[in-house]
């Protein structure tokens, strides 16, 4: 019954597969009937093979088509409303925003969907180095970044989970010579409440470790995490955001930075039935590089704008955009999303021909005589 299930979703994705319900059917009527129990067993085993057909096309990903603007954002800009940096300024940034706003305005028919990713940081966060007393960018002293212990809850979900300095777990697993660790005197009081303390003091073996980079503190909830003015917006755009546990990073707008747990944003795509992703953004190196990993890890087409991003430094860029190109990821300009005959978005879909229509009317027959058939020898055996 599983597998008819299944292979029934598989025929409301591709009426071209229609022929696996009545194979599917068949294969379970035999099942059901055969007093040989070899044969019975063979049959059982027949079964998973309509379900190997339909399962590729069960968890595919959706044909509609999204732009991704990854964290453009005030706190990321090189000058932002008020002609002061951003509180994590990049450099040039401010060049991105017509180059975007073009391509909504003039190529806007090949996205079905934009959606734009906000770093979304409450006070005391923990990628800021002054939470732990430290200074920004402390990760890059020559000890590393900050160790942390961290719990997965059964969501999987950021906003669910939780870290805590490795420190306050358990002190004889840091050595403070030749590890960053926070000043527990100018640590912050929130840090100490994290519930990833307590729990992985008491369970380690139900938490995993990682290190985080301390940076100034920026994009805050209260502060300059808005978008800027500049940028072209509409009503319908998604945003979702990202970083606004006080107790999980996220650099990726799909995941953390372990890639043990996911934001909000694949799902948010799948419900859209966006399978296409155009991703522009900032930093090149960080938020927009490890947003396009996990796009490819989660089976999206991915093309990656590469004149509507900026990152941190040339080395680090080129490095990104080849790594992105090598995971399969494909590069394009601004100019190439503009000159595209728009092959994504119809305005209505290709009209079938006669005899693609009669084809599609022949399954719906078929799977509807298939139906009836496996239902009247089901009641014909119990009677």
């Amino acid at each position: 019954a599983g597998t008819t299930l299944l292979s029934l979703s598989c025929l409301v994705k591709s009426e071209k597969y229609f022929y696996i319900l009545p194979l599917t059917i068949i294969l379970i009527t035999l099942t059901i009937h055969s007093k040989n129990e070899k044969i019975k067993m063979i049959f059982s085993v027949l079964q998973s093979i309509p379900l190997l057909i339909s399962l590729p096309l069960i968890i595919a990903k959706g044909d509609k088509s999204a732009l991704l603007v990854v964290d453009v954002q005030e706190c990321f800009m090189d000058f932002t409303g008020t002609g002061d940096p951003g509180t994590l300024a990049v450099a040039d940034t401010s060049a991105i925003i017509p180059i975007i706003n073009k391509m909504r305005k003039e190529a806007g028919r090949i996205f079905d969907t934009v959606v734009r990713s906000q770093d979304f940081h409450p006070d005391e966060h923990i990628s800021f180095g002054p939470t732990f007393g430290l200074e920004p960018f402390a990760h890059l002293g020559g000890n590393g970044g900050l160790p942390l212990t961290c719990f997965s809850p059964d969501s999987g979900m950021t906003e669910d989970s939780a870290c805590c300095p490795t420190y306050f777990v358990d002190r004889s697993l840091v050595d403070c010579d030749r590890q960053l660790c926070p000043i527990p005197e100018n640590t912050s009081a929130s840090v100490l409440n994290s519930p990833a303390c307590t729990l992985c003091r008491d369970s380690p073996d139900d938490c995993f470790e990682t290190m985080q980079a301390m940076w100034t503190n920026h994009c805050l909830q209260v502060g300059d995490s808005g978008f800027p003015a500049q940028l072209y917006t509409e009503p319908e755009d998604v945003v979702v955001q990202k970083g606004y546990n006080t107790y999980v990073d996220s650099y990726s707008s799909f995941m953390d930075n372990t890639r043990k747990l996911k934001t909000k944003l694949d799902d948010t795509l799948t419900n859209l039935s966006i399978g296409t992703i155009y991703i522009v953004g900032i930093a090149t190196d960080y938020c927009v590089y490890f947003t396009t990993l996990d796009a490819l890890r989660l089976g999206y087409k991915v093309y990656v704008v590469t004149d509507a991003m900026r990152g941190i430094s040339d080395v680090t860029v080129a490095s990104a955009l080849a790594d992105m190109e090598a995971q399969g990821a494909i590069m394009l300009t601004s100019e190439d999303i503009l000159s595209m005959d728009y092959p994504i978005n119809e305005a209505s879909p290709p009209k079938m021909n006669e005899q693609e229509l009669s084809g599609v009317g022949l399954a719906s027959q078929i799977n509807l005589l298939t139906v009836v058939g496996f239902f009247f020898v089901l009641t014909a055996s119990l009677i």
